[in-house]
């Protein structure tokens, strides 16, 4: 089985943990529909990679917007204020989303 983290292959400390983000999705999409409603940061713990800061911003996102698409689609209000509460590393980059 895949594992869904692919680790950095550059040696920069600064390189972010890049996520398999097809398969973190489809089981965030696999959650949702089987009525478990995992949050961002609970997938990414499951996948230990905990720490969303040191994560792919654009896999993220990706996350994040499915996340919102699935509240709102069960009339389950979501607000930017909450999601830059949840991840104050990507203010910036949710006000464009």
């Amino acid at each position: 089985m895949n594992s869904p983290i692919k680790q950095p292959t550059s040696s920069s400390a600064n390189s972010k943990m890049t996520l398999d983000v097809e398969a973190m999705l489809q089981r965030q999409s696999d959650s949702w529909r089987l009525g478990r409603r995992t949050t961002v940061e609970e997938l990414l713990l499951e996948t230990k990679s905990g720490d969303s800061t040191q994560c792919n911003v654009d896999a993220l996102l990706s996350l994040i917007c499915q996340e919102v698409a699935f509240r709102r689609s069960i009339e389950e209000t979501c607000t930017l204020e909450e999601y830059q509460t949840r991840f104050p590393h990507l203010v910036e980059e949710l006000k464009i989303q």
